[in-house]
């Protein structure tokens, strides 16, 4: 979980310090040309880029034994039991990012990015540390 706090992070950093920079024109516009680089790139399409990027290497992984195996091997800490044979939380948490970045202006997608990475973090803290089950699940109220 550290792990997702730490990608959703630097997520919001390479988007808030590449508009900072001039190196990338926010995801999410109201029509209005705020005096933007034009020649900055679209943080829309950019992070679209990595999502379809990070979409292939987890088609390639679950279709693929030997990526499979390249992956269990070079990832071994980071991955799930779970996740073994289905995609990675990655796999889900950007397009969720992208989508944030689309749909509100970069100062409300990067706080929303950030909730959920520190959330989903705390969340498991209080699913491991919780006293009250939630049905038949192992996960906890507290969670």
């Amino acid at each position: 979980k550290a792990f997702h706090m730490i990608g959703g992070c630097i997520i919001c950093s390479f988007y808030h310090w590449g508009m900072k920079l001039g190196m990338l024109r926010p995801a999410f516009t109201t029509g209005a040309s705020e005096g933007s680089n034009e020649d900055a790139l679209d943080a829309g399409a950019a992070f679209l880029a990595v999502c379809l990027v990070v979409w292939g290497l987890e088609a390639s992984r679950l279709m693929i034994p030997a990526v499979q195996k390249w992956y269990l091997n070079s990832f071994k800490g980071l991955i799930r039991q779970k996740e073994h044979s289905k995609a990675a939380g990655v796999a889900y948490f950007l397009p969720g990012a992208l989508a944030a970045m689309l749909a509100a202006s970069s100062s409300i997608a990067i706080l929303g990015i950030l909730f959920l990475s520190v959330g989903d973090a705390a969340a498991s803290i209080g699913s491991a540390g919780g006293f009250v089950p939630i049905g038949a699940s192992s996960r906890k109220l507290e969670g």
